[in-house]
């Protein structure tokens, strides 16, 4: 039972840094474009 808890508990801390990796990539691409157009 305690098995199958943690490999939830993984499961989902891996779903949460694939969301935080997806949302980093976001918000630096958007940052990026940003300054680019700035720079023109």
């Amino acid at each position: 039972m305690i098995l199958i808890i943690q490999n939830t508990e993984l499961r989902l801390a891996k779903k949460k840094n694939t969301e935080l990796r997806y949302t980093c990539y976001l918000v630096t691409s958007v940052y990026t474009d940003t300054y680019h157009s700035k720079q023109l």
